[in-house]
């Protein structure tokens, strides 16, 4: 599966599927894994296409609202404050479910970080050229949660 379609330009999802992708593999494209029934049992492999579009909208089942959920999308251009970025990490609320994204530090190394189920990862990127920071962010719906975040990314 190759979520997160409706991000990308078709060029570049064409190119992901050209370097990754085994030759004659079976794949999805999906926006916010919304996957179709026929999905899970895919016909024999002869029958199979070599992509499918998932229908545009997310399934009523499992979109982030249907699951009492919100997203947050934050984006700046050049490093962020090292400083602030660890107190943040070290505050995050545990009703932030799950974030992920790369940051740009000040020194000019370039980190992808990763929280789910609790666990942060990071590791350094060699070849992220675009010169900003980007974030996602999945949580409850909370009011006051959100307005913390937003808060806190404006100072990194």
């Amino acid at each position: 599966m190759i979520n997160k379609t409706d991000l990308v330009d078709e060029p570049t999802i064409a190119r992901l599927e050209q370097a990754v992708l085994l030759p004659g593999s079976r794949h999805v494209r999906a926006s916010q894994a919304a996957l179709p029934a026929d999905f899970v049992v895919w016909p024999a492999a002869s029958e199979t296409p070599m992509f499918r579009r998932v229908r545009s909208g997310p399934s009523p089942a499992t979109s982030i609202e249907a699951l009492g959920l919100e997203t947050l999308s934050w984006k700046r251009a050049g490093a962020v404050d090292m400083n602030a970025l660890s107190a943040l990490l070290h505050d995050m609320p545990r009703q932030i479910l799950r974030f992920k994204g790369v940051v740009q530090l000040g020194d000019g190394s370039v980190l992808a970080l990763q929280r789910a189920a609790g666990r942060l990862t990071s590791r350094e990127l060699e070849n992220w050229s675009k010169g900003e920071s980007q974030l996602v962010f999945i949580g409850e719906d909370s009011p006051s949660l959100w307005e913390w975040l937003t808060q806190r990314l404006d100072r990194l």
